[in-house]
């Protein structure tokens, strides 16, 4: 029994030690099950981590691929019709069908695909056909369908597909009719009118009349020349004066060709001011008002007496009354404004000059290659207490303000809209009359126009447009001897559009002469050809 008893009690006594051992630390036991507990947060702390990090890494592909698919596709637009296409395919161009792109290291895989759509051969190859209207005569219209697909060579992300749609200069090989579209702008700067836009019609060698009363409309077959856009029946829009101005209403159907203009419509507002003495509160009735719109540029002067304005543009307008014996005043008023309606109204309190007035005489020219006074400059002369008067240049360059006597701290500004860099003068005025020229400037980086032995004004005036049928014609009115001067800032290879018009009963149809020239960093002279 002994022999079998001993080495019981020698595993007893030594786990004995090992319990009294253990209360001072960790048994092996214990040490692997917390390292084992450890090594499943591990684990379960870093799959998480990683499909983040993956998620990150496939969302810097995708912002990649966009910006890489959307450059090609600005590439792709500032290309002319003939060079859309792929290298050895139909159409041909000179755009790599697949290309390898690398970015910070990682390449992706770009394709460009061009196909073409609309009609080839005049029938309809999809159902609104080549000139976009269902069911009309369709010339067949070889659009090119640009399609943009870049992907990361290593990776998941999906890949990015862009689209976009490139129109040829010319539809078919038909030369003895055009395709016309109008799109329609309505203008509603303040609560909407709720009226459906209007037909258009066009006229010219004949007359067409649009089928769809939709903001955009469209004339197919139609016959060569010149057509002059118009609302057809009865409307309460109006084509916008700036769209007139500005020759949008004109176009020009030419062989084979696709011919789009954007004309501006509004619903006529009328305007009723009241002119009073800010001391005593009786009405001034022969202030001359002066409207401008803030928006267009557009202005307009009435007679002495006339306070009505009807047929107005919607917009807002800076009205300035002039009197004499008063000192200039404007008021900023929106014609009609919100809430409803087409009329408004506005008070403008003249305040009586405190002062004994001079008259001064000013003369606006620019000098260049030789003098050239200039109509229809801005004069503005200010005071820092007193106020401030205005006045536009005639046909001799010339403008007389009232302004006070015997004071100083005045500043006398000439201004143009036609790009002339401002002239300053400071000065004080004595007790009688003067005089004084003031000199625009020709800004740095700037190409300079003269425009000489054209129409006599003060009836005759100039219109210049840049960038072509997109741009917008700019009215100068000619100096009495037939003269004007612009101002263009430099812009290599842009368009640029001349028209001389003796009166406006010749315009926009006749104009006495035209050109046009590209602007490259020198200044230019046009001598007109014929006189009024």
């Amino acid at each position: 029994m002994f022999a079998d008893e001993y080495p019981m009690a020698i595993l007893e006594d030594r786990f004995r030690v090992r319990l009294e051992d253990a209360e001072g630390g960790f048994t092996i036991v214990e040490s692997m099950m917390a390292a084992g507990i450890l090594l499943i947060a591990i684990v379960l702390t870093i799959t998480p981590l990683a499909i983040s990090m993956r998620t990150i890494d496939r969302a810097k592909d995708t912002t990649v691929a966009e910006n890489i698919a959307q450059a090609r596709i600005e590439e792709v637009r500032s290309l002319v019709y003939d060079d859309v296409g792929n290298v050895g395919y139909a159409p041909d161009g000179i755009l790599a069908r697949t290309e390898i792109q690398n970015v910070s290291g990682r390449d992706y895989t770009v394709e460009t695909t061009v196909q073409y759509v609309g009609s080839l051969t005049g029938l309809n190859v999809v159902a609104q056909g080549g000139d976009g209207v269902e069911g009309t005569y369709d010339l067949g219209v070889n659009y090119k369908s640009v399609v943009v697909t870049v992907s990361p060579v290593v990776g998941s992300a999906k890949p990015v597909t862009m689209e976009t749609i490139v129109s040829p200069p010319t539809i078919g090989a038909l030369e003895t009719v055009a395709v016309v579209q109008v799109d329609l702008d309505l203008y509603e700067p303040y609560d909407p009118y709720g009226d459906p836009p209007p037909k258009v019609q066009i006229v010219g060698p004949n007359t067409y009349v649009s089928s769809d009363a939709n903001l955009s409309q469209y004339f197919a077959g139609v016959d060569l020349g010149t057509y002059t856009i118009q609302t057809f029946g009865s409307t309460d829009w109006l084509i916008d004066p700036v769209s007139i101005s500005s020759g949008a209403t004109f176009v020009d159907a030419i062989g084979g060709w696709n011919a789009k203009r954007t004309v501006r419509l509004y619903q006529p507002a009328s305007l009723t001011m009241t002119v009073n003495d800010q001391d005593t509160g009786l009405p001034i009735t022969n202030a001359s008002l002066t409207l401008l719109d803030l928006s267009s540029g557009w202005t307009y002067t009435g007679s002495p007496g006339e306070y009505s304005f009807s047929d107005l543009v919607p917009d807002l307008y800076r009205v300035t009354a002039s009197a004499s014996g008063y000192a200039t005043t404007f008021v900023d008023l929106d014609v009609p404004g919100f809430g409803g309606g087409t009329s408004a109204s506005g008070t403008i309190d003249m305040e009586v000059q405190a002062f004994t007035g001079v008259d001064y005489v000013f003369t606006v020219n620019y000098v260049g290659w030789s003098s050239y006074v200039i109509n229809g400059a801005r004069v503005e002369v200010v005071h820092p207490t007193l106020g401030s008067w205005i006045g536009y240049t005639d046909e001799n360059g010339q403008v007389t303000l009232n302004i006070p006597a015997s004071t100083g701290s005045l500043t006398a500004t000439a201004s143009t809209v036609w790009g002339h860099g401002d002239a300053v003068w400071s000065f004080s005025t004595g007790s009688g009359s003067g005089s004084r020229t003031l000199q625009v400037s020709k800004p740095s980086g700037t190409d300079r126009f003269r425009l000489r032995y054209g129409p006599v004004g003060p009836n005759g005036f100039y219109e210049y447009r840049l960038g072509g049928s997109s741009g917008t014609w700019v009215r100068i009115p000619a100096n009495y001897l037939g003269n004007v001067t612009f101002i263009l800032a430099e812009n290599y290879g842009q368009l640029v559009e001349l028209k001389a018009f003796c009166d406006t009963a010749s315009y926009p149809s006749s104009p006495l002469s035209s050109t046009s020239t590209t602007l490259n960093n020198y200044n230019k002279t046009w001598s007109v050809s014929g006189s009024c």
